[in-house]
């Protein structure tokens, strides 16, 4: 039962996530970036890791969001680690990288 409970609590944190204002910002950015398409060409698909690092926090007004993303494209696959911050009503890419490597979205 426990169990249950907690698989579908991690489906619902995912599928709220993945219907955020914060991921819809990310992924416009991502899809426009110069440097994601050069590492993985013309951009298939954009979606949450499911099995990745996700992370919100709020303290007051302050918002942010810790995700993976996976970008698939027609010559490869690359995993974006974001850190977003929600300035006054919009979110804000922080800090993105790849492999460790920090990248301009």
């Amino acid at each position: 039962m426990a169990l249950a409970f907690g698989v579908c609590l991690y489906v619902g944190i995912l599928l709220w996530a993945a219907h955020s204002e914060a991921f819809h910002v990310a992924e416009r950015n991502i899809k426009a970036s110069r440097s994601i398409k050069e590492m993985v060409g013309g951009i298939e698909s954009v979606s949450l890791n499911p099995l990745g690092s996700l992370r919100y926090h709020f303290a007051g007004l302050n918002e942010s969001m810790d995700m993976e993303i996976d970008v698939r494209g027609d010559k490869g696959k690359v995993l974006v680690r974001l850190h977003m911050r929600k300035v006054g009503e919009s979110w804000q890419i922080a800090d993105a990288y790849v492999g460790g490597t920090p990248v301009s979205l």
